[in-house]
């Protein structure tokens, strides 16, 4: 099977073109960034669907394959392919049969190998059977030497069930508890029992003893009664001594000591005045001076406000309301603008229903036409039917009958529908009617609403044009610079009238200071007449009460508050003494009742105790038996399932938890088997080969190691003096040892003629050695098609000479 031609439609820097392959050895040529990378890319997509480049391209790349006599089309990894390529991954189909500048070695040889065994040995099941081992086990298999993390899905289920025979252990001893809690709530019932009874019988006890509470308690209550008659009595007498002090009272002491201290202040007062108003001629004279000085800088804030004026007077023609006018029209035209937009929308969805509702009614018609000849048709029918039942009588009578029923219902069943139909049909129009008006309505308003947008444009315009403004934002400067101006002149006049009031004030303030001058004046003199006055009154009324000095007069007031005083403690128990007898007298046949009654009882302190004792002890087990019983029905719900269903499931699950821990022992131990086999079937795929590469090697470099080794990671080569590994040796020696060993694989991997892609691959080669893997390509050509891409003039001089295709991509 070998590449015959390659077809690109907009493919990459290649764009589109076709390309045709020899059989044999192909040489692709050109510089850097001519294509050559492109092209395998575009085979590798065509095969797979997809590249590993990291270039991305857009277009088309379609590969036609040579098979025998057969030709096989492919694009995009879609179309009848090769047995041998379906199922293979892109990487191994890389690892083998197409090498990339400077990529000869393998890439994930591990996993590679793996994949290489399988093509070559059938060892699929072996890994498969690894592969599930290791789905079941995981990281239980890292002591075989297998680095796995990951738990298997065994383990999940042992642990799973180990976690689940833990819960049923737990349930197991929640049963165990509820057979306990159980126990102790019998126990409590009985005693709950002996407790009422004896709290019954202490019942009859604790009645009496509160009778005899009863009784001590109004023998005390009658005590203080009588306690309490004898204060009325004491209040009776205070009353009769209170009849003497009549004269005296507290409002004529009081005003007696006013009139005391009144005298005591004009002397004062009298003094005051007349340093008040020395000191008032002091003030007059500052504020006399400070107000010619205040007059002085009116007069400077007034030549400043007119300056302001005159700067306020060139931004007449800005106003607020004009501001706030202009922008209500710019939210209205903006509203308009929004109503447009949803008029607008609103007619485009009603035009689109007014065409449905059109389409609806013609479909309707067309039904109704088609219908017509039908129920004309079953008309006939009938008529037939009942024309040949006339003209033939009985003969016919069934056939007739039958043509009459058939014709007659079909006619009906017609009509009928006909009538549905056209009612629809009459009904969709009466709606795309509707529609038409309401399409109208809503173009008229648009149209309304287009008008009243374009007049306020116009107004807001000569608006603006009025003020000197060409646009909102200019306006706003100088309708700001206006703001500012007044807010200066507004200060200044302010300032001004503050200045101008406090002028007055301060005018007012020594016209103030000078009649206060004067009041003064007669102040004093008033006050030396009222003083005189003061003591004439108080010796007056001294020798009225019979007295001769205001303390004797604040003597008798004292003894006359401690007479109200004592009196007023009383007061309430005067006004009660009806209600004192009458409750004395209620006591008293009280007492009588319970005259049988003793005063106290031997165990009366005891009586009590012994009841609460009792009581307590019964709430504290009611408590207890409730909290047990909500505790046990709690554990029962929890459980979820019978005791002995809990029993039965613990006992299944450890046999269940026994058998899964046998199945990963034998895992274990048949996973251990399978290594071993593939270390086996390994070896014999290594010896394959190693020969075969190391004969390659040899004709490559003229070398002769003794022996080549392929491990799981690495390639190992012996000679006599040493033995190196792949990683120790030179770029130039290294490389070819990857060649050969990618062409041993290709030969035992591939069925029949297959094509290998070789991208500048000898980049690391010298001469000689490079002469030499010209000649081993030729050699392999009639197994293998070379598609050789390189840059060297040198190297394309060379395999021309020896009969090669060319394909040249040079600019």
């Amino acid at each position: 099977m070998r590449i015959k031609e390659l077809r690109l439609d907009g493919f990459g820097m290649l764009g589109t073109r076709d390309f045709s392959f020899s059989p044999e050895v192909n040489l692709i040529f050109g510089p850097n960034e001519a294509g050559k990378t492109t092209l395998f890319d575009a085979i590798e997509k065509a095969l797979f669907g997809r590249s590993r480049s990291r270039r991305r391209y857009e277009g088309k790349a379609q590969v036609v394959l040579k098979d025998g006599d057969e030709h096989l089309l492919l694009q995009d990894g879609k179309g009848k392919g090769p047995d041998f390529l379906r199922g293979m991954r892109l990487d191994f189909f890389e690892n083998i049969f197409f090498i990339r500048t400077g990529e000869l070695a393998f890439s994930d040889q591990r996993s590679f190998l793996d994949d290489l065994k399988e093509r070559v040995l059938d060892t699929g099941r072996l890994y498969r059977a690894k592969d599930a081992i290791k789905l079941k086990l995981g990281s239980s298999l890292k002591p075989l030497g297998e680095g796995i993390r990951k738990e298997g899905e065994l383990n999940k289920d042992i642990t799973e069930l180990e976690r689940r025979i833990q819960g049923l252990e737990e349930q197991r001893e929640q049963c165990l508890q509820i057979r306990k809690e159980m126990e102790r709530m019998e126990a409590i019932e009985g005693e709950l029992s002996r407790l009422r009874e004896e709290r019954k019988k202490l019942s009859g006890r604790r009645e009496l003893l509160l009778k005899v509470h009863r009784k001590r308690e109004m023998r005390e209550r009658y005590k203080a009664l009588l306690k309490e008659m004898k204060r009325v009595k004491e209040g009776e007498s205070l009353k009769e001594q209170l009849k003497g002090f009549s004269g005296i009272e507290g409002e004529g002491l009081t005003k007696l000591q006013e009139m005391e201290r009144e005298g005591e202040g004009l002397k004062e007062k009298v003094a005051s005045l007349k340093r008040e108003e020395e000191r008032l001629e002091e003030e007059l004279s500052r504020k006399e001076r400070e107000l010619r000085e205040r007059k002085e800088r009116i007069r400077e804030r007034k030549a400043e406000e007119e300056r302001v004026s005159w700067r306020l007077g060139q931004l007449e023609g800005v106003r607020e309301e004009v501001w706030k006018s202009l922008l209500k029209e710019k939210e209205e035209l903006d509203r308009l603008e929004k109503g447009l937009s949803e008029v607008e929308e609103e007619l485009k969805e009603l035009r689109e229903r007014s065409e449905a509702l059109s389409s609806e009614k013609r479909d309707l018609s067309q039904r109704i036409g088609r219908l017509r000849p039908l129920k004309w048709a079953a008309l006939l029918l009938a008529s037939l039917g009942l024309a040949l039942a006339l003209w033939k009588g009985g003969k016919v009578l069934p056939f007739s009958g039958a043509l009459l029923v058939l014709g007659g219902g079909g006619f009906l069943w017609l009509r009928d529908r006909m009538r549905h139909l056209e009612w629809l049909r009459e009904s969709k129009r009466k709606g795309a009617e509707e529609l038409s008006e309401r399409i109208k309505e809503r173009e008229e308003k648009k149209e309304e609403l287009r008008g009243r947008a374009d007049e306020l444009q116009q107004r807001r315009d000569e608006r603006l044009k009025e003020a000197g403004a060409g646009s909102l934002k200019q306006y706003e400067e100088l309708l700001d610079q206006r703001r500012e101006t007044e807010k200066e002149l507004t200060a200044l006049r302010v300032e001004i009238g503050q200045m101008e009031e406090r002028a007055k004030e301060e005018e007012g303030e020594i016209k103030a200071i000078e009649e206060r001058i004067r009041n003064l004046k007669d102040e004093a003199r008033k006050a030396m007449g009222r003083k005189e006055w003061l003591r004439g009154e108080i010796e007056k009324r001294l020798k009225g009460a019979g007295l001769t000095t205001v303390k004797e007069y604040e003597g008798k007031l004292i003894r006359k508050r401690e007479l109200l005083s004592r009196l007023s403690s009383i007061e309430s128990l005067l006004q009660r003494k009806g209600e004192i007898e009458e409750e004395m007298a209620e006591i008293e046949v009280q007492l009588k009742e319970l005259e049988r009654i003793p005063e106290r009882l031997p165990d009366e302190g005891e009586i009590e105790e012994k009841y609460q004792e009792v009581q307590k002890r019964y709430e504290e087990l009611q408590s207890e038996f409730d909290a047990l019983r909500g505790r046990v029905e709690e554990m029962i719900a929890s459980l979820g399932r019978e005791e002995g269903e809990i029993f039965n499931l613990l006992w299944r699950s450890q046999k269940e938890l026994e058998a899964l821990k046998r199945e990963r022992e034998e895992l274990l131990l048949v996973y251990e088997l399978l290594m071993i086999l593939e270390k086996e079937v390994e070896g014999s795929l290594m010896e394959m080969l190693e020969g075969r590469a190391l004969e390659w090697f040899r004709f490559i470099t003229g070398r002769e190691p003794e022996e080549l080794r392929l491990s799981r990671s690495d390639i190992l080569l012996s000679s006599p003096q040493r033995s190196l590994s792949v990683n120790e040796l030179s770029s130039g020696t290294r490389d070819p040892l990857y060649f050969a060993m990618r062409l041993a694989m290709a030969e035992k991997v591939s069925q029949g003629d297959f094509f290998l892609l070789l991208d500048d691959p000898f980049l690391t080669c010298d001469q000689e050695r490079t002469l030499r893997l010209v000649e081993l390509l030729f050699r392999v050509s009639s197994r293998f098609q070379i598609l050789l891409a390189t840059k060297d003039p040198w190297l394309r001089d060379l395999v021309l000479q020896r009969g090669a295709t060319l394909i040249d991509l040079s600019p």
